[in-house]
C-alpha cells in the first residue's frame, strides 16, 4: 500500500502533540509536577522581573530604559566584567546600551546596529550580555534614539537643530537633508552661529575698566 508523504507529515505532527500534552499532565499525587505547574501559572501571572546587566565591552556603560522618548538612565555598569547591582523591572520593558557620559550607543559591530534587551517572561531572574566586542558605530550620521524618526517628522530638525543633528542625525538627513551638519566645522562656523561681527571692537575693553576705574559713579565699589 502506498502512503502519500503528506499523511506521514501528519501523522507525526499529531504524535509530537499527543506526547507533549502526555508530558504536562501531573499524575495523581505528584506534589512535585503540581508545584512546578503552579509556580509556571504564577510566573505568567507576575509581570515583575529583576534581570542584571553583565558588561564584557571595554567601555563603561549606561544602561538606559526605553521610555519611548530619549530614555531614562537608570544605572552605569563598568568596564571589562562589570555587573553592577540587579535592575528590578517588568516584562516588556527595553533598555539600551550607551557608552558613558555621552550617549553614544554600543553596538554590534557586524551590524551596526545599537544593543537592546527587552525583559522576556520566561524567568523571574535574568541576565543580559553586552558582548566583549561591542563598540561605538563607524557611521558618522546615525540616531541615537529610536523617537528620532518621530522628533523629525514632526519639525523638530529645524526647531531645534543643535540638538536634533547631533542626536538624531539619520532621521534629519532623510527629513531634511541635513547630514552633512554633523561635522561641527560646517556645523559651527560664524555665520551659520550667526556670529560674523566681534563682540567687542578695538579698544573697547581697555574703555570699559578704565571707567570703571576713574568715574565717579564706580567709587562706591573701590575699585583699584
Amino acid at each position: 500500500m502506498n502512503i502519500s508523504p503528506s499523511f506521514l507529515l501528519l501523522s507525526l505532527v499529531l504524535l509530537v502533540s499527543t506526547l507533549g500534552g502526555v508530558a504536562q499532565t501531573c499524575a495523581n499525587g505528584d506534589d512535585t509536577c503540581t508545584a512546578n505547574k503552579d509556580t509556571q501559572n504564577q510566573q505568567a501571572a507576575d509581570p515583575r522581573r529583576t534581570i542584571t546587566i553583565d558588561n564584557l565591552s571595554k567601555y563603561r556603560a549606561d544602561i538606559h530604559y526605553d521610555d519611548g522618548r530619549f530614555g531614562k538612565i537608570i544605572q552605569t555598569v563598568p568596564s571589562k566584567g562589570g555587573s553592577p547591582n540587579p535592575i528590578s523591572t517588568f516584562v516588556g520593558h527595553r533598555f539600551f546600551v550607551t557608552m558613558h557620559g555621552v550617549r553614544e550607543g554600543l553596538v554590534d559591530p557586524t551590524t551596526d546596529e545599537q544593543i537592546f534587551f527587552t525583559v522576556g517572561g520566561d524567568e523571574l531572574n535574568d541576565k543580559f550580555i553586552i558582548p566583549k566586542e561591542a563598540t561605538t558605530s563607524k557611521t558618522r550620521c546615525k540616531d541615537r534614539y529610536p523617537v528620532c524618526k518621530k522628533e523629525a517628522a514632526r519639525g523638530e530638525c529645524t526647531n531645534n537643530p543643535g540638538w536634533m543633528i547631533v542626536n538624531c542625525c539619520q532621521s534629519c538627513e532623510e527629513k531634511e537633508g541635513y547630514g552633512h551638519l554633523i561635522d561641527s566645522e560646517v556645523r559651527c562656523t560664524r555665520e551659520r552661529l550667526n556670529a560674523t561681527k566681534a563682540a567687542f571692537d578695538v579698544g573697547s575693553l581697555d574703555a570699559l575698566f578704565t571707567r570703571w576705574a576713574t568715574e565717579e559713579a564706580f567709587v562706591q565699589y573701590e575699585p583699584n
